[in-house]
């Protein structure tokens, strides 16, 4: 997954590493991939705010027949268990950046949230379920931190959230290849009252009346994307992307667009 600063855009930009990329490990072999690029995307989910980011990843893989591949990268690791046939159980550890009340972009910083206050980061654990029945896989994903989170003077307990989506990959010829991803995410309510709730301490000190978010589906997402395999071991990558914010989350003072684009160009390398 790609890092960059709000949600709409890791998730739209993380369509490149669904892509079975050249140099890839091999069974018994280590793999190394370099990518960077650029993202357009909202401030936070639910701004009107956009702004250019950059998109920068590093992931390492293993694979052995006997263990399942390895992967580990800038935003999280994963273990893919080796399960033959179309069903696959995967663990994963990612990182959740969390959100800063003054957003930097390089447009400069985005100032709609002050006075909300710094909800920090906490490394999330979890696993996916998935079916792979060509060309389209089926998954849902679970992720919880690992930490209890507090925002507003407020305790969120665990934050979670559960992501179930349907891939699939086309070739439009040997070297082009197109991947669309529709997917759906539920939040339990700490993690709604951390990215769209406001607290009563948060209304004194910000533009928002307080408000309280319960559990329930967040966001229906919609992107595509085209990697072109330009070498054996260099791609170039391209995408777009339409988030909608549903329920409580589309509800919240703070939210300014219930619907966000995104798009982004990337190139990648592989040892």
């Amino acid at each position: 997954m790609f890092n960059v600063d709000n949600k709409l855009g890791t998730s739209a930009a993380a369509l490149l590493f669904l892509f079975p990329l050249a140099g890839q490990a091999q069974d018994g072999e280590a793999s190394l991939t370099l990518a960077g690029g650029l993202a357009v995307a909202p401030a936070y989910e639910g701004s009107s705010f956009y702004s250019i980011e950059p998109l920068y990843q590093v992931n390492a893989g293993y694979q052995n027949a006997s263990w399942g591949e390895f992967s580990a990268g800038s935003e999280g690791a994963r273990w893919q268990f080796p399960i033959a046939g179309p069903v696959g159980i995967a663990l994963l550890l990612n990182y959740d950046a969390g959100r800063d009340e003054e957003i930097k972009t390089l447009r400069g910083r985005n100032t709609r949230l002050k006075g909300m206050g710094k909800l920090g980061g906490a490394l999330e654990a979890g696993a996916e379920l998935s079916y792979q029945l060509d060309p389209f896989r089926a998954y849902v994903k679970g992720m919880q931190a690992t930490r209890k989170r507090s925002y507003g003077g407020e305790e969120l307990g665990h934050t979670a959230y559960v992501e179930s989506g349907l891939t699939g990959q086309y070739p439009l010829s040997e070297q082009l290849t197109l991947i669309g991803n529709l997917s759906t995410t539920w939040a339990n309510s700490g993690y709604q009252r951390g990215y769209f709730g406001v607290t009563s301490q948060q209304a004194q000190h910000s533009a928002f009346s307080a408000y309280r978010p319960g559990s329930g589906f967040k966001d229906a997402t919609l992107t595509a994307a085209l990697n072109y395999q330009w070498r054996p071991n260099v791609a170039f990558q391209a995408g777009v992307g339409v988030t909608r914010l549903l329920g409580d989350a589309a509800d919240s003072p703070i939210v300014e667009k219930t619907t966000s684009g995104m798009a982004f160009t990337s190139a990648s390398y592989s040892f």
